[in-house]
């Protein structure tokens, strides 16, 4: 773990000292380490994993593997596969006041979400967002 650890520093192109205050320890501990007086404890480990938090903890312990973690992140712009039990439906106006209800089976009506006049809190607006990226936004009328 040793060779690891000091591969870090020479990729991060930082001393030994500078890593200890980076990880949060004293500066002998590295370099007891370094020198092979101690082994690295549980604690050194996870103090390295929490600053580097893209390292690979199974490299950083047995060495297999890749250096750094892979992120597979999905990207906003790419558009999901949809399965045939997926519904997707088109926003429309159902009054002058251009609020937007869904025209859908399960529409919500004005006396399910207006607030009686013993509730503190009030609904505003109501945004549904759907899996094709479109939305759809009910404002009920404040009568």
């Amino acid at each position: 773990m040793k060779d690891r650890i000091e591969k870090i520093l020479r990729l991060e192109q930082i001393s030994s000292s500078r890593f200890a205050d980076e990880i949060g320890v004293q500066r002998s501990s590295i370099s007891h380490l370094f020198s092979g007086r101690n082994k690295p404890s549980l604690e050194l480990i996870q103090k390295i994993l929490q600053r580097y938090p893209n390292l690979s903890t199974e490299w950083l312990l047995t060495g297999k593997g890749e250096m750094y973690k892979k992120f597979n992140q999905p990207s906003l712009f790419v558009e999901p596969i949809l399965s045939e039990h997926d519904q997707i439906t088109k926003p429309t106006v159902i009054n002058k006041e251009e609020s937007i209800i869904t025209s859908n089976e399960n529409e919500v009506s004005n006396e399910n979400i207006s607030a009686t006049k013993n509730n503190i809190k009030t609904i505003e607006k109501i945004i549904t967002l759907y899996s094709d990226k479109s939305f759809s936004e009910y404002i009920p009328s404040t009568d």
